[in-house]
């Protein structure tokens, strides 16, 4: 299944410096992040009459969450046309107290997820892309390329699927395992997942749900009969692996 990519920074600091330090990691942080986004917009600008892309520099900037010493890190860009602010935590950064790790050091840890900064600083629409085999994809990142995406499919169609099911009184419906089991059936072509409706019945103890699924690729326009071929076998395997009753 996939997984999120991060990058971890483990650092041990003296109690006296360890406020200061936290500064200077935000600093070091934004630099690294601002050096990668400057070069790949100047390249951009080298290459921009190769091809139109929509690009431009980013902002990263800290939030200090309600814990005390733990911070959300922010990459932001500025729309070329709306001039509006969007912000995506692609990490944080968290003090493990003195004592807890370490009796003569405060530990400071730093998550960056790499996923989340491809997907920003390249400008991927959909996560489900860094997993897809499509060579239109691949092929622009050949021998280490880095430039900003060209979208291949900008309006791929989707459909939306409704599907109830009983689930027996009594029994704990699981629903991690339903989200893995439409992600296998559907091959990652489910972008949401919806609960529209649940109740009990007052005399059986079973309990309904109705979940809205919708069905779109990420990186090809899928045809009405998948997305129903796909539902279709999502309700055999709902009965055969979840033991649930379909409606």
């Amino acid at each position: 299944m996939p997984v999120f990519h991060e990058t971890l920074f483990l650092c041990g600091l003296r109690k006296e410096t360890g406020g200061l330090f936290v500064e200077l990691f935000m600093d070091a942080i934004a630099a690294s992040i601002k050096s990668i986004t400057d070069s790949l917009f100047k390249e951009t600008k080298d290459h921009q009459d190769e091809q139109e892309i929509n690009y431009s520099p980013q902002l990263i900037s800290f939030s200090q969450q309600s814990k005390k010493g733990d911070y959300s890190i922010y990459l932001q860009s500025r729309g070329l046309e709306s001039g509006e602010n969007e912000g995506v935590c692609v990490g944080v950064i968290t003090t493990v107290p003195l004592g807890e790790l370490s009796c003569d050091y405060e530990i400071l840890l730093a998550m960056l997820n790499l996923d989340a900064l491809v997907i920003q600083i390249l400008g991927v629409p959909d996560w489900r892309m860094l997993w897809t085999y499509d060579g239109r994809f691949i092929t622009q990142f050949l021998h280490g390329k880095f430039k900003p995406f060209c979208n291949f499919s900008m309006h791929p169609p989707s459909y939306v699927h409704d599907i109830s099911f009983w689930v027996k009184g009594g029994e704990q419906f699981d629903e991690v395992e339903f989200h893995n089991l439409v992600r296998r059936v559907s091959k990652e072509c489910v972008t949401d997942i919806q609960l529209l409706d649940r109740f009990q019945h007052l005399e059986t103890g079973m309990v309904s749900l109705c979940y809205r699924l919708t069905y779109q690729s990420c990186d090809k326009a899928l045809s009405d009969v998948q997305a129903s071929t796909m539902q279709l076998q999502l309700r055999q395997e709902l009965q055969m692996f979840l033991q649930v009753i379909v409606r």
